[in-house]
Parts: C-alpha cells; structure tokens; sequence
C-alpha cells in the first residue's frame, strides 16, 4: 500500500536530496487492443457477438523506449512524464529484490535490466558513463546493501574498540600495563599511587548559545604518548549548570604507572552538556598542552582553539 500524494511530494523535492538524478529511456509496457475476426459473409463478428475465444490481440511488434527524468532517492525510482525535469512525476520503481543486468540485445547501445521476480524493467543511458554510474548507484540503493554497510562498520568499530583502549580505567582492567609500549613484564598498575601531578580546572568567558543562554560545561581530560596515535580518555570534570565561568571541583591525578611523563601530550576539552540522560554535548573548544610545561608553570592560561 502507498499513499500517491505523499509519493508524488517525495518525488519533486531539491536536487540534493537525492543520490542521483537524470534521464534514462525507459521501455513502455504498451497493453493490446482486442478486435473481433471477421465471419466467412464478410461481415465483422462484432455484429454476430461472436465469444471471447473468436477476439484477436494487437499490439506493437517493437519496444518503444521514451526518454525521461528519473531521481534516486533511497530504494526508490522515480521518472517522470517526460525528460524535462519540470514534468510530473509518473510512476515509482521499489529497487528492492531485483538484479542490475547489461542488455546488448536491444537496440539502445547503452542498456541495463532491472530483473525482478515478477519481470523484467529495460532502461538505457545517453552514454555509457551515465549508464556505469545509474548501475553503481541502483547497486547502492537497496535496503539489504544498506544493511550490509551497517554490519561492516560495526565490524570495524568492534575490532577498534578490541585493541585499541579508549578508556584508562578500561585499559587497567584489562591489560594490567601502563600506557606506554611496554612488555608483558611490566608491573602492575597501583592504583594507591600518589600522583606525580594533580590539577585543578577554571573556565571563564566559555560562549553562550545562539538564544544567549549560558552552557553548562564539563572538561574531558585526554592524554597521548608517542608513537601511539590514539588519544586515551584519562578523566572528565563534574557539570556545572549554566555558567560562563566555572570553578571545578574534580581535580585530575597524573601518575607515573600510567606511563605518563614530561612529554605525554594533554588535551583538555571543553563541552556544553545539553542533555545529560542521553550525554548529548556541543564542544566549545579545546586545549593542548604537555605534562612538561604544567610541571614547570604551576599555572597556566590556556586559549580554547
């Protein structure tokens, strides 16, 4: 069932909201016309109400193709009644369960089939370009190559998430070592141990939102040692409601075990929590420094970038 209102608003939407657009010939499905045969008098059985058995069907013996404007959107086709793209919207093709075929049987040098289990749909392009670029995108539009790049990049995020920490506590529990590229010998992580560096967190003048209202912000503390690459979630801040200018009182601990050092890089990030259920935040800014210049300055104004 379809609504054909809702279908044809759908249809005429801007440009770029649609994967691809042009003008494909499409084959008309052209229906017969029936007409009686005529009787031995010479007479058309028409007048004799001769039975259905005695009707003769007629219909064209070549394909016609019309040339029109098509849109992808999703997993659905739309062409419209002619190639102008200012036309009405004709008809709709579901680009579900189907095949992506080249036809070299028909006259049209640049043909495709759309094979469903139902029948068949021929199209053809200007050129073949055109026609290699509908078939990736109509290869690209069904809801199961959808699903199939979903599973793929949850593969990916899992086999990311599996060797890479994103989280210190985590990365403790787990593995028992510090951050740095060490053996399996390394001792184990005391967590009783004193840091080596503590801090305190301030803000001020931290931007309101575009109805003038202040945030309500939180510090994310990340820290990286080279090689490795990836930033390590080392500790956040508390949120503080609608402020400008917060003063935290969560400090942040730094310890040797962790395998940090004068040249570990931090990077504090300042967010805007607007909902704290579902953690949904606006990052006003960020700052990064290394343990190094803290240890030296004992106090320091950093400038969000």
């Amino acid at each position: 069932r379809f609504n054909k209102c809702e279908l044809a608003s759908l249809a005429a939407h801007p440009s770029h909201q649609f994967d691809k657009e042009g003008v494909l010939l499409l084959r008309e499905r052209h229906d017969g016309f029936f007409r009686r045969s005529e009787g031995g008098d010479g007479v058309l059985a028409r007048r004799k109400k001769a039975p259905l058995r005695e009707l003769s069907c007629v219909a064209p013996h070549t394909p016609v193709s019309t040339e029109r404007w098509c849109r992808l959107r999703g997993n659905l086709l739309f062409y419209f009644k002619s190639r102008d793209h200012w036309s009405e919207p004709a008809g709709v093709i579901v680009l579900e369960n189907c095949q992506v075929t080249l036809d070299d049987s028909t006259e049209a040098p640049f043909a495709f089939n759309l094979v469903f289990e139902g029948g068949t749909q021929h199209c053809a392009a200007l050129c073949q370009s055109e026609r290699d670029s509908w078939i990736t995108a109509i290869h690209q539009a069904s809801f199961a190559y959808m699903r199939l790049q979903v599973e793929a990049l949850q593969q990916q995020v899992t086999a990311r998430q599996s060797s890479l920490p994103t989280d210190i506590h985590r990365h403790r529990i787990n593995t028992g070592v510090t951050l740095g590229v060490q053996g399996r010998r390394s001792p184990p992580v005391d967590v009783n141990e004193p840091p080596f560096l503590e801090i305190s967190v301030a803000c001020d003048n931290l931007r309101c939102d575009g109805d003038g209202q202040p945030p309500s912000p939180r510090v994310t503390v990340q820290v990286l040692n080279r090689p490795q690459t990836t930033w390590i979630h080392y500790a956040q801040t508390e949120v503080i409601e609608r402020t400008s200018n917060p003063n935290f009182l969560s400090t942040v601990s730094f310890r040797k075990s962790d395998g940090l050092d004068a040249n570990t890089q931090v990077r504090l990030a300042v967010y805007d929590v607007r909902e704290r259920v579902t953690n949904t935040t606006t990052q006003l800014g960020q700052a990064m420094v290394s343990l190094g210049g803290l240890l030296e300055t004992g106090r320091s104004r950093l400038s969000l970038q």
